[in-house]
């Protein structure tokens, strides 16, 4: 007599044998097709932006001189000394041809280093996506007193 799987049990590892493939495949195309999201066209982005350190308070300022909107930034700071590097987003929305500042709560960013604020647009599936750092700018930090006006500054 010859003994072998029933179907009941062969039918059940197939079904799992399928899910489990299924799943790989599944997670493996999906980080691939987030890849293939279209990038942000960011040729017609153009700012002035500075910050400013008053009373012991980061502040952004940015002019949104370009035809389109930014809706958000992301800070990168570099330490060359260091060999370090850390960015952080910015939720700062500047509508095209306006200007908008805030306060900022800047943790893991060191001021003394290299600074470069790189927008944020809209790509074509209307998601906020980052532009390429060739259209950052470099920025640093300035000291206001109280009783003066900051002036922007971009380098």
């Amino acid at each position: 007599m010859k003994r072998g799987v029933s179907p009941v049990i062969a039918a059940v590892i197939l079904i799992v044998i399928t899910a489990v493939l299924g799943a790989i495949i599944f997670s493996s195309s999906n980080e691939f097709i987030a890849q293939l999201s279209p990038p942000a066209d960011c040729s017609s982005v153009s700012f002035n932006a500075g910050l400013y350190l008053e009373n012991n308070q980061i502040i952004i300022e940015v002019d949104n001189i370009g035809n389109a909107d930014i809706d958000g930034f992301d800070i990168q700071s570099d330490n060359e000394a260091q060999g370090s590097s850390n960015r952080q987003t910015i939720d700062l929305q500047v509508l095209k041809g306006q200007s908008a500042s805030q306060n900022l709560q800047l943790e893991e960013i060191d001021l003394s280093s290299k600074l470069t604020l790189i927008p944020r647009v809209k790509n074509a599936k209307n998601e906020v996506a980052v532009c390429a750092d060739v259209f950052g700018r470099q920025v640093t930090v300035s000291e206001v007193a109280e009783s003066s006006q900051p002036q922007q500054k971009t380098q």
